[in-house]
């Protein structure tokens, strides 16, 4: 089963999640559930008093008395983070805590992480955070955390708790009030340019792609990256292979390797956090072989979420970005501006992808023979501000399961 829409049309996949919605409504808010984990830190800024935010007193004088009013500034918001992971993926979770740490810092909110949250143990986590009373606001990271979250907020809203939630993906579907979802199309340009710069860029006509799990967001990724491809040239094949884990950094190194040795791909693109961290290594173990010629090429990888080219200079190629700051800042701006109810209950579609810079591939020489050449830089150049005017569209397509073969 596929479905097809333009880049602003939504998707909506909901059988399997209001399976998984009634599930956790019905056994995740039970009050006095502790965290399963004993991962949480706190990040706290304290924000500067200025003219336009808070009056910290006032003076009134007469000519025989003198008078001292003060008003305590007005407490600080708080969130709570739940992640999947933690940082040292230099991915989701990694850009997750970073955007974490600048809303403590620029918008003085107390904020509290919890990391590494297994499966099992989500309903009871994020009860447990929009329970305390403590947060403002709960936001999930994690596709795994899809239709927990909603559930949660749900039950939250019918109990009359007053904590909001944010849920980093998601996809539209009936919702209450106090939640708001990114949609998961958001990064799905970014994949489409990475495509076009990979079908430049392959010497050996193949080009791999691993997942970490096959959710509706990767799905759109890895479907708009082989569109940029064929886009470019139609003659090369996207070897893809979903890893059913994103924690498993030897796993991601063993299909890096099957993809270089057997399928002969010659660029990786990795969506799978710590799991991907294997195709850097591989990269960098590993040459691949053109067919028919057996010459032995350079492996170049594509990084994501984050800028990744400090796990293999010499092998990141670009990373596609994922702005996770940009949404984040939105929510909490219409908090803070008691304007929650103009993106309460919605699904945000927001383009967040974009490239990285090429560092080491910057440029072609004796020391990087692998650079990117200008006339190819050119080319993507003039791609991305097609995409970005809307001249070209990239669709969104989602399927159950991930390709058996080739594409």
């Amino acid at each position: 089963m596929k479905l097809k829409k333009g880049v602003s049309t939504i998707v909506t996949v909901g059988v399997v999640v209001a399976a998984v919605i009634i599930v956790a409504g019905a056994f995740y808010l039970v009050p006095g559930l502790a965290p399963g984990s004993n991962t949480t830190t706190t990040a706290t800024a304290t924000a500067t008093a200025t003219a336009t935010s808070t009056v910290i007193s006032t003076g009134t004088v007469t000519s025989t008395v003198t008078t001292q009013k003060s008003t305590a500034p007005p407490t600080p918001h708080s969130m709570a983070v739940v992640l999947g992971g933690d940082e040292t993926d230099l991915g989701f979770n990694y850009v997750a805590i970073q955007a974490a740490d600048l809303i403590a810092q620029q918008y003085g909110w107390n904020v509290s992480i919890t990391r590494d949250v297994q499966y099992s143990q989500q309903g009871s986590v994020i009860t447990s955070l929009a329970q305390s009373g403590k947060y403002d606001l709960v936001w999930v990271v994690g596709n795994q955390f899809i239709g927990t979250t909603e559930a949660i907020a749900n039950q939250s809203y019918k109990a009359g708790l007053k904590t909001y939630f944010a849920q980093t993906p998601s996809y539209w579907q009936k919702l209450t009030p106090n939640i708001v979802l990114l949609d998961q199309s958001f990064q799905v340009t970014g994949y489409y340019e990475a495509g076009v710069l990979a079908a430049k860029m392959t010497q050996t006509g193949s080009i791999g792609f691993i997942i970490g799990q096959w959710y509706p967001s990767q799905s759109m990724e890895f479907y708009a990256f082989v569109a940029g491809v064929n886009a470019t040239n139609p003659s090369v094949k996207v070897y893809c292979t979903v890893a059913g884990t994103w924690s498993d950094a030897t796993l991601g190194l063993q299909i890096a390797k099957t993809m270089i040795q057997n399928d002969h791909t010659d660029i990786i693109a990795q969506v799978a956090d710590a799991t991907g961290r294997g195709a850097f290594t591989a990269a960098q173990l590993y040459n691949a072989t053109v067919p028919g010629t057996g010459a032995q090429v350079h492996v170049s990888v594509i990084g994501t979420v984050a800028d990744q080219a400090s796990l293999a200079p010499n092998n990141v190629m670009t990373s596609v970005l994922m702005n996770t700051t940009a949404f984040i800042t939105a929510v909490v701006q219409h908090i803070d501006a008691g304007t929650w109810s103009q993106i309460g209950g919605q699904d945000l579609f927001m383009n967040l992808g974009s490239l990285s810079s090429y560092h080491n591939y910057s440029a072609v020489s004796s020391y990087t023979p692998y650079g990117i050449p200008a006339s190819v830089q050119t080319y993507v150049s003039n791609i991305v501000a097609q995409v970005n005017a809307g001249t070209i569209k990239v669709q969104q397509e989602v399927t159950q399961n991930p390709p058996s073969g080739p594409v």
